[in-house]
């Protein structure tokens, strides 16, 4: 038996050929075949079909584990296609993938009704590096339609889909079902560009009936959609790097995070809970670094009926303030809350901007709701490390900053004492001081550890205590530290707070001490 393997081209993964797969090349001559559709009755499994450039006026079924690769597989799509000529399928029904392990790679998609769908039981699936559009009839219905009975390893990446809000579109991209009891387990959607749909990302199927478990959305932008996403029922999901545009949208995640986001020009977001049906309501997430900006509707974050509210966490996002008050209707007004609880709970809301050194009182936009906001951003500095999305389609929209939301809270670290007074040379000298993290507001009570580790150092003995403990004083934590100095003379100390966590909040800060270190 023959090992078969995985190779990573670039950043997609596509199944190894086995020791005996062939390579049947398809064209309008010269070729194996001319058609798409000869080509994969004549293929085994692990076999590659390649696709020259032109139009083929077929409806495909890769009912094999096939990679069926067009004339522009590995090269990010454009809304005027691509040098060098698509490969393109034009059919009603274009595209139906009936196998496990089958990779769908490079092509033009369009005049469908459906574009690219794959309805069963099936595993291991890529779609990827395909510009599916419709951009001359009304029968448009879905861009990419998943309708399991259970499909497992299913991958959306650097696509284009719209499906032009024109007659009964529906979605970019749709879930509905094929089974009683529809399940999809690990759905990567991640650098697509997704719009001008009536849902950018729609499940269909019964709220009641259908899940996923592991969810992944990255990179993706989101625009011109009447909604930008209408999922829930995900187990275990991340929601990151991804731009929102014009128009609100809805998901629910049981344990999962939402982070580095922006939602623009009217994104919003809401989080299900248990309306319509929808059986795991959102729950145990943390919503965080994101950016709330531009909100034309007056709307940032809404906690739907049923969601767990008090195992959610809301923090270091930015709700810029849109100028518009609250209203009494959200879904139906075109103005709302910054943010709305109606779950289940109290919403920890804390350590967020507002847009205005004084938090929430300083914003024009509601908040609703048991919600906790104290402390609150006060003043910050945007996080150095963070620059434009580098990635495709977000390199495409002219960002001059990252994707979210990444401040840095001001701290002031202070040497206080040096323990004992007289330093020498080989024997102990302690050095204890304080951190404060002055740009925060609304501050009723320390935490018990600030994050983080204060190093002192002369350049050459150093030490470094990373429980910084809560004093009594508000917004005032301690630290302590011993080093054994090496060098006599007049020596500069530096205390370095840093803050260590996996994303950083509080902003460096240092204090000098100068003190003659003598010889023994």
């Amino acid at each position: 038996m023959v090992a078969v393997l995985a190779l990573v081209v670039g950043a997609v993964l596509v199944p190894a050929p086995s020791a005996n797969a062939a390579t049947i090349t398809v064209c309008a001559s010269g070729c194996d075949y001319t058609t798409i559709s000869a080509a994969i009755t004549a293929a085994s499994a692990g076999d590659t079909i390649t696709v020259g450039p032109g139009t083929y006026n077929e409806q495909i079924t890769i009912d094999k584990s096939l990679t069926v690769r067009g004339a522009q597989a590995g090269v990010d799509p454009s809304p005027t296609g691509r040098p060098g000529g698509e490969s393109t399928i034009s059919s009603t029904y274009a595209v139906t993938i009936a196998a496990n392990n089958v990779v769908f790679t490079g092509f033009e998609v369009r005049d469908f009704r459906q574009g690219v769908r794959s309805t069963g039981t099936w595993s291991n699936i890529e779609i990827s590096y395909n510009w599916i559009h419709e951009p001359t009839t009304t029968t448009d219905l879905l861009g990419i339609l998943l309708e399991p009975a259970l499909l497992t390893g299913v991958t959306i990446t650097h696509n284009i889909v719209h499906t032009e809000e024109t007659g009964d579109s529906l979605a970019a991209i749709g879930i509905s079902s094929s089974g009683p009891t529809p399940e999809i387990d690990d759905l990567e959607i991640s650098y697509n560009d997704i719009g001008n749909s009536l849902y950018g990302l729609f499940d269909g199927a019964d709220p009641a009936v259908y899940k996923i478990n592991g969810f992944s959305l990255t990179g993706n932008y989101f625009h011109d959609n009447e909604s930008n996403l209408n999922i829930g029922n995900i187990l275990n999901g991340t929601v990151t790097g991804n731009v929102f545009a014009d128009i609100g949208g809805s998901i629910g995640i049981d344990t999962g995070t939402i982070s580095g986001n922006s939602f623009i020009d009217g994104g919003n977001l809401s989080l299900w809970g248990t309306e319509f049906g929808f059986w795991r309501p959102s729950r145990n997430l943390v919503v965080e670094h994101n950016d709330f900006t531009d909100e034309v509707f007056g709307r940032g974050l809404r906690v739907r009926s049923g969601a767990i509210a008090s195992t959610i966490t809301v923090r270091a996002n930015a709700f810029r303030d849109s100028g518009i008050p609250p209203s009494g209707d959200p879904d139906n007004d075109p103005t709302g809350y910054i943010l709305l609880n109606q779950g289940t709970g109290t919403l920890n809301a804390a350590y967020n901007w507002w847009g205005s050194a004084s938090g929430p009182a300083g914003n024009t936009g509601g908040i609703s709701g048991s919600v906790i906001t104290a402390p609150w951003i006060a003043s910050f500095v945007n996080d150095p490390a963070k620059g434009a999305p580098t990635t495709w389609p977000l390199t495409t929209l002219g960002l001059t900053g990252p994707v979210g939301f990444w401040p840095l809270v001001a701290t002031r670290t202070t040497i206080v004492s040096k323990s004992p007074s007289r330093t020498v040379v080989g024997q102990p000298a302690t050095f204890t001081g304080t951190v404060s993290p002055n740009g925060l507001g609304g501050v009723t009570s320390n935490l018990p550890v600030l994050p983080g580790q204060v190093t002192v150092t002369d350049g050459v003995a150093s030490c470094t205590d990373t429980t910084l403990t809560a004093t009594a004083t508000l917004n005032v934590y301690q630290f302590s530290c011993t080093l054994v100095p090496t060098r006599a003379g007049l020596r500069l100390f530096t205390a370095t707070y840093k803050d260590t966590s996996v994303d950083s909040f509080y902003r460096s800060s240092s204090s000098t001490l100068r003190t003659q270190v003598y010889l023994p």
